[in-house]
C-alpha cells in the first residue's frame, strides 16, 4: 500500500471512530485534493450500505426498535440489558415479509456491530424451533439477499434462541476425510440473551493494546564460528579417510595433507553462501578452486 493510500485509510478510520465511537473530529488538512476525493468516495460507499451503526450507546435516547407486540417489547428490553451498551438495535421491517414455509415471523430487529449484522426474528409460536430442520435451505437465500448478515437469531416467545450462520445453510466437505456433510446447525438452542452476548464477543474480540517495538527482538547469529566448526569436522573426516587408504592410492597423500588452510577456505565459502555472495549452485566450482590452490 502506498503512502497516499495509507493516509486515506487512516483518515477513513478516524472518520469511523468519530461517527461510531465518538472520537475527535478527524483532521484532513494533510490530504491533497485527490486524497480528499478518494476519502469522500469511501465515506459515501459506507453510507450507501445503509447498515446499522454500532454507536456509542451514549445518545439521549435509544434508536427506535419498533416493537409492536408485548413479546417484542420484552425481547428488546432483554437485549438492551444483555448486550454491550454500545450495541445498536433497530427494527427490521423485512422480517415479517420473509417467505419461508413453516417459518412464521411476527417482527424482527437488527443488532449492529462492526463484525456484521445479527438479525433477530421473533417467531409466532412456542415450539416452532422443532421444525427448524426444514428451514436451512431457504435460510441460505436470506444470507444471499442480505450479505452483511453474520447470523440470524430465531427466537420463540419463551426466549429460546437458535442462532443460524451462513455456513449452516449449505453442505460442506469435511476435512480430512473428504466426505460431504449435509446442512446442520452448529450451535445449540440457548436463551436469547446468552446466545447473542456470546456471539457478539466472537464478532468483536477484545484485543490487548500492542506494546511499542523499539528494538529488534531477534538476535543475530555469528555464522563464522559455526562454519569453522563444521568445516573442521569435514576436513578431519577426509584426513581420516586418507589415512585408511592404501599407500599406493594417489588420494592418500592429498587427503592426509589437508589442514588449517583448507578448513578456513571451506568456512569462508560457507560464510559467502550465508551472505548471498555465493549461490549454492556455485559451491562445487568454488571447492575446485580451493583444491587447485594446493
Amino acid at each position: 500500500m502506498s503512502e497516499s493510500e495509507n493516509r486515506v485509510q487512516e483518515a477513513l478510520a478516524a472518520h469511523i471512530e468519530h461517527a461510531e465511537l465518538g472520537g475527535p473530529q478527524p483532521d484532513t488538512s494533510h490530504l491533497n485534493a485527490e486524497e480528499l476525493e478518494k476519502l469522500r468516495e469511501l465515506i459515501e460507499l459506507l453510507d450507501d450500505t445503509e447498515g446499522v451503526g454500532f454507536g456509542r450507546g451514549l445518545e439521549s435516547g435509544r434508536p427506535s426498535s419498533g416493537a409492536s407486540t408485548q413479546a417484542g417489547v420484552a425481547l428488546v428490553a432483554k437485549l438492551h440489558e444483555a448486550l454491550p451498551s454500545a450495541a445498536r438495535i433497530t427494527s427490521d421491517p423485512s422480517a415479517p415479509t420473509i417467505d419461508i414455509a413453516g417459518l412464521d415471523v411476527t417482527e424482527g430487529w437488527i443488532v449492529g456491530t462492526f463484525g456484521g449484522r445479527i438479525r433477530v426474528w421473533l417467531l409466532a409460536q412456542e415450539g416452532a424451533l422443532e421444525s427448524s430442520n426444514d428451514w436451512l435451505r431457504d435460510l441460505g437465500r436470506v444470507f444471499r439477499t442480505y450479505p452483511d448478515t453474520a447470523a440470524i437469531a430465531l427466537v420463540e416467545p419463551d426466549d429460546s434462541c437458535l442462532l443460524v450462520q451462513p455456513e449452516d445453510c449449505s453442505p460442506r466437505i469435511e476435512v480430512p476425510r473428504g466426505s460431504l456433510v449435509g446442512r446442520r446447525y452448529r450451535r445449540p438452542i440457548h436463551p436469547v440473551d446468552e446466545a447473542l452476548s456470546v456471539f457478539l464477543r466472537e464478532l468483536i474480540p477484545y484485543w490487548e493494546p500492542m506494546l511499542d517495538i523499539s528494538e529488534p527482538t531477534a538476535g543475530t547469529i555469528a555464522v563464522m564460528p559455526i562454519a569453522q566448526e563444521r568445516a573442521s569436522r569435514a576436513i578431519e573426516e577426509q584426513v581420516a579417510a586418507g589415512g585408511r587408504a592404501r599407500k599406493t592410492n594417489p588420494k592418500r597423500k592429498a587427503l592426509t595433507e589437508l589442514g588449517d588452510g583448507e578448513i578456513q577456505g571451506v568456512a569462508d565459502l560457507l560464510q559467502a553462501v550465508n551472505d548471498g555472495r555465493t549461490t549454492p549452485d556455485e559451491i562445487d566450482q568454488e571447492l575446485r578452486r580451493l583444491a587447485q590452490k594446493r
